[in-house]
């Protein structure tokens, strides 16, 4: 939601909700942002009486929400890796802002390649379900490694486009 007009008082709620750089700068002068915004200002006397401290309270809300959502879509990300954490991502949420209904989805494939742009550890085969299950792609081939006993083989695993969002998985091995 991070639009430079908007029109009305709800649109410019979500904007202050989430993105950061737009709080501070409404907190700073809010007579100022709100001309920026609307052609007329005196209409969103409500956004004038905001309390600073609630308003990112909301915000911090919203985030951890949003975390709680995509960490429960990145279970083999998330909970292998202690650098994955919610500090992470609400540096990450200023950045980015999903919408429609997808948006959790949307949110965890976003995550996981900002994590994988820092150089951290994440499961990719996680990421290609999520883009595999979201349309951004119809198939993924990853190298995998399998415990079998005191041995360790390798594989492939084969990721595939079903009906509608379902992704098949197939296993490709020698025993």
């Amino acid at each position: 939601m991070h639009c430079t007009e908007a029109s009305s008082e709800t649109e410019l709620l979500a904007i202050l909700l989430s993105d950061a750089r737009q709080r501070a700068s409404f907190l700073g002068n809010r007579r100022a942002w709100l001309a920026q915004k609307l052609q007329d200002p005196g209409t969103a006397g409500h956004l004038l009486d905001l309390d600073a401290v609630q308003l990112e309270s909301q915000a911090a809300t919203l985030v951890g929400k949003r975390w709680r959502a995509v960490s429960e879509l990145i279970p083999e990300s998330s909970l292998g890796n202690s650098s994955l954490t919610a500090a992470l991502f609400r540096e990450y949420a200023d950045q980015y802002w999903p919408e429609g209904h997808r948006r959790h989805e949307l949110d965890a494939v976003s995550f996981l390649r900002f994590c994988r742009g820092l150089g951290l550890r994440i499961s990719t085969a996680e990421l290609a379900r999520l883009e595999i299950s979201l349309g951004q792609r119809s198939f993924s081939l990853l190298p995998v490694r399998l415990q079998c006993g005191r041995r360790r083989k390798f594989g492939i695993l084969l990721l595939i486009r079903g009906s509608g969002r379902n992704c098949r998985e197939l296993l490709l091995s020698h025993i």
